[in-house]
C-alpha cells in the first residue's frame, strides 16, 4: 500500500489528467504522428525480428562463457552464462511494446513546457515524433550489442569499438536536444 504523502506515478499522472482541460485533452490525442512514425515502426520491428534471429541462430555455436560487460574501450571487461545471451531479445521486445503503448497516449506525457489547446496537437506530434526514434534507436543500439557480445563470444578479442559509446550518446542526445528546441518553439 503506498503511502499518502509518497505520491506514486499512476497518482502524479492521473492527477496530471485531471488538471488538463477535456478540450486541450482530447486535442493532444487527435494529434497527428509524425511523419516519420510508421518507417520508424517498421524499422524498430525489424530490429526486433533480427534480435530474435541472432539470438536463435547464434545459440547453438556459443561457448558456455559469454562476454556480459563492454569497457569505455569496446573490450569485454567481465564474462556471464551463455543465458545471458537471452536478456537482449527479451529487452528489444519489452522496450518495442511499451515504447508503442506509450506513442498512443500523448496526453499522459509529462511537457516540458505548457500545453494550450492551441499548441497541444504540435507539441504531441514532436513528442511522439521523439518516442518513435527513442524507439527505434534503442532497439537497434541493443540489437547491435547483440551481435558484438556473439562476436565477442566466439573470438575474444573482438570488441564494440571505440566509437560504440560516442554513437550511443549522438543517436540519444541529439535527438532530444532536437526536440526541446522544437518543443520550445512551438509553445
Amino acid at each position: 500500500m503506498p503511502l499518502p504523502f509518497f505520491p506514486t506515478p499512476g497518482r502524479r499522472r492521473r492527477a496530471r489528467l485531471a488538471a488538463l482541460p477535456a478540450a486541450v485533452r482530447a486535442e493532444l490525442n487527435a494529434a497527428p504522428p509524425s511523419p516519420f512514425a510508421t518507417p520508424l515502426l517498421v524499422g524498430a520491428a525489424v530490429g526486433v525480428a533480427v534480435a530474435l534471429g541472432l539470438g536463435l541462430f547464434a545459440w547453438s555455436s556459443l561457448p558456455d562463457r559469454i562476454p556480459s560487460h563492454f569497457g569505455p574501450d569496446g573490450r569485454a571487461d567481465a564474462w556471464g552464462g551463455r543465458s545471458t545471451l537471452l536478456l537482449f531479445p527479451c529487452m528489444t521486445l519489452f522496450l518495442f511494446g511499451m515504447l508503442t503503448l506509450l506513442t498512443r497516449s500523448p496526453a499522459t506525457y509529462n511537457y516540458p513546457f505548457a500545453i494550450t489547446r492551441d499548441n497541444a496537437r504540435r507539441q504531441a506530434t514532436l513528442a511522439m515524433g521523439l518516442i518513435a526514434w527513442l524507439r527505434f534507436a534503442t532497439i537497434w543500439l541493443m540489437t547491435y550489442l547483440e551481435y558484438g557480445v556473439i562476436a565477442a563470444a566466439r573470438d575474444e578479442t573482438s570488441t564494440l569499438g571505440v566509437w560504440f559509446l560516442p554513437i550511443v550518446l549522438l543517436l540519444i542526445a541529439a535527438p532530444v536536444i532536437g526536440y526541446f528546441v522544437a518543443a520550445w518553439r512551438g509553445r
